[in-house]
């Protein structure tokens, strides 16, 4: 374990964590209700400053009988750690699907991009065209510069130019964005580790509302959170990819089961 990620993640440059890794996604299996996203911390008693920050899902359903009962979110993790070393997405079918959804966000994406250049061609010529007819005007009638302003008008030209030559760059990058087979193997074969080394909370909340819809905290005790299985569905295309006699996309893991270098996963969640 890495200490010093532990303590990137343990103490944020920016002040708090916020409780939204995941949000609104883990469910209680005993009463089916979203849990509740919390983060706890100590302080020093001497400085008053926060440390060894612990994040959990609680059940609030006051009429669950787990109720106030949590589980810590290091669970959540460690089961798509399982998951992400088990199932790499390598097989060539699995490319092609990913690059024809692909291919076709890039094409929305193309003709909106199109369209906001066609748009801003017309305004930065009208914008143009004010700017030289006003110019011509003051010249003509000296005594009316103090009613238009040149300055601001070059400004707004400058501004729509800028902003054309940004999309227009956005536009020419997107038509190279399209990643290779071979780039994709690469990066699904390399997912595992660039899993295991995510030590921003953002970055790893994204990464898992990619691949999960939801996991479903499964207790095998009536008062307890402790020893649960947790199940999971996975969103789409990853659900279709799974075979379906393996059951991949509902698979569930005992949390007291999981790997003992899993179990001490360097995310302090």
């Amino acid at each position: 374990m890495d200490s010093s990620k532990v303590y990137a993640i343990n103490k944020p440059k920016g002040g708090e964590i916020f409780a939204n890794l995941f949000r609104g996604r883990v469910i209680c299996g005993a009463c089916n209700e979203s849990m509740t996203s919390m983060v706890t911390n100590k302080r020093n008693k001497t400085t008053g400053e926060k440390y060894d920050y612990r994040y959990y899902y609680k059940c609030e359903n006051r009429y669950c009988n787990l109720n106030g009962k949590s589980i810590r979110a290091k669970t959540i993790i460690d089961t798509a750690e399982v998951f992400f070393k088990e199932y790499l997405f390598i097989k060539k079918s699995n490319y092609l699907v990913i690059k024809s959804s692909a291919e076709r966000s890039m094409k929305h994406e193309s003709n909106r991009l199109t369209s906001e250049v066609s748009s801003l061609k017309r305004k930065l010529a009208l914008k143009k065209q004010q700017y030289e007819q006003t110019k011509a005007l003051i010249l003509e009638s000296p005594e009316l510069k103090d009613y238009y302003n040149l300055g601001k008008l070059l400004d707004e030209q400058k501004e729509l130019e800028q902003r054309y030559e940004l999309i227009v760059s956005q536009r020419r990058l997107l038509k190279d964005s399209l990643i290779t087979f071979d780039e994709y193997l690469k990066l699904f074969e390399f997912f595992p580790v660039i899993f295991e080394k995510l030590d921003d909370m953002s970055e790893l909340d994204q990464l898992l509302k990619i691949f999960f819809s939801n996991f479903i905290i499964e207790p095998i005790k009536k008062d307890t959170f402790k020893g649960s299985k947790v199940s999971y569905k996975l969103n789409e295309p990853w659900e279709g990819f799974i075979e379906p006699d393996l059951n991949w996309g509902h698979k569930a893991l005992q949390a007291s089961a999981l790997p003992t270098e899993l179990k001490s996963h360097k995310l302090a969640i």
